[in-house]
């Protein structure tokens, strides 16, 4: 899958200053930019678990009674991905 993100000309910018201060020079652009997406992922993930894991019996019910009896099914998968995306990150950075 190829993924193109169109960028203003100040995100440009930015994004040039991050890759010209912190990028190894071992690697390509497009390399250290699928680490620098995956990264963002895992971080999202991994907020997305935090809340998951941290909510009360009550908010869970809630959740479930609004959205319906297969969203308590969701809420476990997405444990389940998560831990799955923190492994396939682990392996890019090696």
């Amino acid at each position: 899958m190829k993924l193109y993100i169109k960028l203003s000309k100040a995100e440009t910018e930015r994004w040039d200053s991050i890759k010209d201060a912190s990028k190894p020079p071992d690697i390509s652009d497009n390399e250290f930019a699928r680490f620098i997406f995956f990264r963002g992922l895992d971080a999202m993930m991994s907020d997305l678990v935090e809340r998951i894991n941290n909510l009360t019996d009550d908010e869970r019910k809630k959740i479930i009674e609004e959205h319906g009896d297969e969203m308590e099914e969701v809420l476990d998968e997405a444990k389940t991905i998560i831990a799955e995306g923190s492994k396939e990150s682990e392996i890019i950075e090696k």
